[in-house]
């Protein structure tokens, strides 16, 4: 092949044509690695390959929805596992829902769910680990939880009704669905909270096995006997029982009755309506109140829907009523109980402050009456029936009991009962004269009656009585002075008889006296001596003298 040749001239260079081709060179050293170009694009799947042959079919065993399952290379024959195209049975050959687990008697349980912490059970809810109802067991403390995680309540119910409810609040009501805030609301149920120690815990406890509905409630003590008990019904008893548990009998000690009357240690009374009261130890004992200011003691007596009647039999009752500042005291004589009374009022304490004893009404401050057939009794006036009776049980000589009587801030008098003797006593009045007490009056233990004036300090002594002296008896005045009456009730003679320095002078003599007044020197005094002839005479006097005191 020829080859061409050409020459250029540029500027002062010649080009010339290119000459022929050299032999190629020895092969240089290799240079660094470039860098990795892109991936291709991935190139068409190739076609499928042939099938291979159909391996030997395995013989099926078991009955109809039974999933088999692999025994030892075979399908099992037997298999507990069904499966009817909607529910999943175990241990069920016709599973009731989609999941069915049975076990036979003897076996540990039906379903098992376990972790090494918490195994839990959660049922409906959404997607959510945290919704709906979770049963859980901690195997960290061995604690089991049943958790409603919605803001509702959580219930549980026998043949299909539901028997108790817990509120989202974390309420509690058995045989509601709509607990009380704050309390378990329905005691028609038995229902015990017991602590392990019957002697520190605290127990409660009610019951309706035999329609009384029984609670009781006790704590910290170390035998069996509870601290309280009520029975409920129509009325609220309080008592204690023999045992825990509410056996070994009840024993009751205060009742509120469906009206709200109480009793302690008795049922109350049956009262009238709007009336309530309380009764201690015995029926008809205790408080009644008609309302806010009519209140009552009551012994022996209680207000029915009849008005007042007998509690007790054979024995006098009383009651004692306030009422609007009134203050009223009845009695009543023995009846027969449950029958009507008639009470008498026998003190009032009005609301001006008077005392009445014996009557109802008064316009003084103290009012007593007496209605009595007793017939005073002037030799044994204290069994009589007296109105006022002040008794000083001391048996001290000069022992007294009085009134006194007092007007203003210096105007004062007394009358007092003085001991003066073993079986004896003087009847004393005092005034106040010139700002000064004293005694003015006695009358002494034999009859003597001593007027003391002050301040001339001059006594005025009054001996007298009736005597029966035969002929020749004689009556002793020992004194120097003074003025004597007798009265000779045989032949009614008055004589007024005047004597002083030994001598004596008739003042009046209608009727001559059967007898004589003369001075008797042994005795310093006078002496009455009766002189009627052929038997006795009977006489009435009194020996009247006046002595100074200082």
């Amino acid at each position: 092949m020829a080859t061409t040749r050409l020459s250029t001239v540029i500027g002062n260079v010649i080009v010339g044509a290119t000459g022929p081709q050299g032999p190629q060179g020895a092969q240089g050293a290799t240079g660094p690695q470039g860098a990795q170009g892109a991936q291709g694009a991935q190139g068409a799947q190739g076609a499928q390959g042939a099938t291979g042959p159909q391996g030997a079919t395995p013989a099926i065993g078991g009955s109809n929805t039974q999933i088999q399952f692999n025994n030892s290379g075979s399908l099992g024959a037997s298999a507990n596992l069904v499966w009817d195209g909607t529910n999943l049975g175990v241990g069920i050959s016709s599973p009731l829902s989609r999941l069915d687990v049975r076990a036979t008697a003897g076996e540990l349980g039906r379903f098992a769910i376990s972790n090494s912490g918490v195994g839990y059970l959660l049922v409906g809810g959404g997607a959510s680990t945290t919704e709906g109802l979770r049963l859980s067991y901690d195997n960290t403390d061995g604690s089991s939880n049943i958790n409603n995680f919605y803001n509702a309540s959580l219930k549980f119910s026998t043949n299909n009704t539901v028997r108790a409810t817990i509120d989202s609040s974390g309420n509690l009501g058995v045989g509601t669905t709509s607990p009380s805030t704050g309390k378990f609301s329905d005691a028609s149920y038995a229902f015990l909270i017991q602590s392990a120690s019957t002697s520190t815990g605290t127990n409660i406890f009610a019951s309706n096995s035999d329609n009384s509905k029984f609670v009781g409630l006790w704590s910290g003590h170390s035998g069996a006997e509870p601290a309280i008990g009520v029975k409920t019904g129509n009325a609220f008893t309080f008592g204690k029982w023999a045992a825990i548990n509410g056996t070994g009998g009840f024993t009751e000690n205060m009742r509120i009755d469906s009206s709200g009357n109480l009793g302690l240690g008795v049922t109350p009374s049956a009262t009238s309506s709007g009336v309530k009261s309380f009764e201690l130890q015995g029926v008809g004992s205790g408080l009644v109140s008609f309302g806010s200011v009519d209140t009552v003691v009551t012994a022996g007596a209680f207000y029915s829907s009849t008005g007042w009647k007998y509690s007790v039999s054979s024995s006098a009752v009383s009651y004692y009523y306030q009422s609007a500042g009134k203050h009223q005291w009845f009695n009543a004589a023995s009846g027969t109980a449950g029958n009507a009374l008639t009470a008498t009022q026998a003190m009032t304490l009005d609301a001006s402050g008077n005392l009445i004893v014996g009557d109802t009404s008064s316009g003084r401050r103290f009012k007593t009456r007496l209605d009595s057939n007793t017939v005073y009794s002037s030799s044994d006036f204290e069994t009589s029936s007296l109105h006022y009776y002040i008794n000083n049980a001391s048996s001290t000589i000069g022992a007294y009991t009085g009134i006194q009587f007092a007007v203003g801030n210096n105007g004062d008098a007394a009358i007092s009962a003085i001991r003066t003797g073993d079986g004896e006593s003087a009847l004393t009045f005092g005034t106040r004269g010139l700002g000064v007490r004293g005694e003015r009056v006695r009358i002494d233990s034999g009859g003597n009656f001593s007027i003391t004036q002050t301040p001339g300090k001059y006594t005025v002594d009054v001996t007298g009585g009736a005597t029966s002296i035969a002929n020749g008896g004689t009556v002793d005045f020992p004194s120097a002075s003074g003025m004597l009456v007798v009265n000779n009730w045989q032949n009614g003679a008055v004589t007024l008889y005047l004597c002083g320095g030994g001598a004596v002078t008739v003042v009046s003599n209608v009727i001559a006296q059967a007898g004589s007044f003369a001075y008797n020197s042994g005795i310093g005094g006078y002496t009455w001596t009766n002189n009627v002839y052929g038997g006795t005479a009977t006489f009435g006097f009194f020996f009247v003298r006046t002595r100074t005191t200082a």
